[in-house]
């Protein structure tokens, strides 16, 4: 069976497309890995303890003071 590519005018086997198949895929989770990395990094960056105001009910107790 024959398929004819839409890039080209010569028709692509079957046995073409199972070579080349392995190698988009993977082609594609390096691109994929490569684009996502920046926009996740902005997401999962780890950010400093928060800062509250004193007095605050979030802000940790001492741990020295008296209950």
């Amino acid at each position: 069976m024959h398929f004819k590519s839409s890039f080209t005018s010569k028709d692509i086997s079957r046995r073409d497309l199972l070579k080349i198949t392995p190698i988009a895929i993977l082609a594609g989770v390096a691109f994929t890995a490569l684009v996502a990395k920046p926009f996740l990094s902005k997401f999962t960056r780890l950010r400093g303890a928060p800062k509250f105001p004193e007095g605050s009910i979030y802000t940790p107790a001492d741990k020295h003071s008296e209950l």
